[in-house]
């Protein structure tokens, strides 16, 4: 009986911490998200935020000279949050669709392992690219207001 006792206790000892740790990983995936949303600013709906080139026929790299990304999923922003895309099987055929980064502990999870396989670079290199961009153009909106 006190081997079902001591069993019971380690079981909500254990089932306790680990809650507290998958709350605590989704309250820091929820809040690194909305920062680098936060950086995005007047950004649509499905815009690609950084794109990973794995396994992904439909996804093809500006330069094909680049090596792989590192991190495995591409992120996109809808309603104002962090979301990457998965491919869904139904009925035989892949279904693309989007997953907020923060909705649970797997999502979680896979945005934990991107970040640490470099997907910040990514993103600061995609708003470097976003910028200068920006920059390239300005001029020309700039020169006609003059006008």
């Amino acid at each position: 009986m006190t081997d079902i006792i001591d069993s019971l206790k380690r079981l909500e000892r254990v089932g306790s911490e680990n809650s507290k740790t998958t709350e605590k990983l989704i309250a820091a995936a929820r809040e690194l998200s909305a920062k680098i949303v936060s950086h995005f600013d007047n950004c649509k709906d499905g815009e690609i935020v950084v794109a990973s080139n794995h396994d992904s026929p439909m996804i093809h790299h500006p330069d094909s000279s680049k090596p792989l990304t590192p991190w495995k999923h591409t992120y996109r922003i809808f309603d104002g949050q962090l979301h990457f895309d998965t491919r869904r099987f139904r009925s035989g055929k892949v279904h693309m669709d989007h997953e907020y980064v923060a909705a649970d502990r797997e999502n979680a999870f896979a945005f934990s392992e991107d970040v640490a396989a470099g997907l910040l670079d990514g993103i600061a290199e995609a708003l470097e690219a976003r910028s200068s961009k920006s920059k390239e153009v300005l001029p020309s909106l700039t020169a006609a207001l003059k006008k």
